[in-house]
């Protein structure tokens, strides 16, 4: 906070350098990263270079990284490192479009490697604190898009719809040409030479739950989360949807739905997912809940549930697959 009562982001970051007494060992140039953080609502990351940045200075450089590819305007940082004797450095960094990456962006031998050697004596470590502190940032703040939430609005309202899908009797509107967009199935058949395309009324087989969910997330790109599902039952929820947007060829829905139907498999329910996978046609799906039947921790479990039984006379390819898979083949 500056002396006008204005709050500027900040972050602390501390880390240490390893081994330290080997760091005159390091070439120059070569870096360790820290992991990276958010400040300011950009991505940043401290690089530390035990041999130096410069081929000309025998110490441990520290610099400040900017990592977003496109700056368009510039953003100024004070960084603040404090060295274990209490020495403290601080500069103030100017990142901009057009300024070359890490050119003078932090601190050059902020510690000699002599010095460093006799680090060895303290758990052969270098620790260093950094404060950043963002002073200045000229871009103007764009809020983030809610095209989702104002087109679902437009769908629950209702608002000049022109198609109405009748699924076991329940009604949800719809916008052709949206659900069109989201879906070559739907411009198929709404928007084609399809008879549905001159309907204003279209009847749908199947259950309703899962249809609104397909047509909501046409409009919204997102899924229901586990507590919205119509059922308790999670496997049946998220298969009936995987299965639901191969139906309708909607590609992200599908792989959506897969990582979300994964996520809920146990070695209980295992095979139940791997039918969905074989029956969406997800052959990523179908391949983890293979190998993880297979997996020796797993495989009782999962070959003694009900519903593997009916899973292998249904599905004959599944035995010799897992076979493969557990390489049995080759005993």
């Amino acid at each position: 906070m500056d002396s006008r009562g204005v709050i500027f982001p900040s972050t602390y970051i501390e880390f240490a350098l390893e081994k330290a007494d080997e760091a005159k060992d390091y070439p120059p140039l070569k870096s360790i990263p820290t992991k990276e953080f958010t400040l300011g609502g950009r991505q940043w990351r401290i690089l530390c270079y035990p041999g130096g940045k410069f081929k000309e200075v025998r110490g441990v450089g520290v610099y400040l990284e900017l990592i977003d590819p496109d700056i368009a305007h510039e953003v100024r940082v004070r960084f603040t490192g404090e060295l274990p004797s209490g020495r403290t450095l601080a500069t103030d960094l100017t990142f901009g479009k057009y300024q070359k990456k890490l050119d003078f962006n932090g601190f050059e031998g902020v510690i000699s490697h002599r010095e460093l050697a006799k680090l060895q004596y303290q758990r052969n470590k270098f620790k260093i604190a950094c404060t950043i502190v963002v002073l200045r940032d000229n871009r103007i703040d764009v809020p983030a898009s809610d095209v989702g939430s104002q087109l679902d609005a437009l769908q629950e309202l209702g608002i000049d719809y022109d198609i109405v899908f009748n699924v076991g009797g329940q009604l949800i509107p719809a916008h052709r040409l949206v659900v069109a967009a989201r879906s070559k199935v739907f411009a198929r058949m709404l928007c084609g030479e399809m008879s549905e395309a001159r309907k204003h009324n279209v009847k749908i087989q199947g259950d309703a739950a899962p249809f609104t969910a397909l047509v909501k997330f046409a409009y919204t790109d997102s899924l229901p989360s586990n507590a919205e599902l119509w059922t308790d039952d999670a496997i049946s929820a998220w298969g009936q949807l995987l299965q639901l947007s191969d139906c309708y060829g909607m590609d992200r829905m599908k792989s959506l739905c897969a990582a979300s139907l994964w996520d809920a498999t146990t070695e209980k329910t295992v095979s139940r997912t791997l039918v969905f996978a074989m029956d969406a046609k997800c052959q990523e799906l179908q391949d983890k809940c293979e190998e993880f039947i297979v997996e020796e921790s797993n495989l009782m479990e999962a070959v003694l549930s009900e519903h593997f039984v009916f899973t292998a006379l249904e599905y004959p390819t599944v035995i010799p697959r897992l076979r493969k898979k557990a390489r049995l083949d080759d005993v």
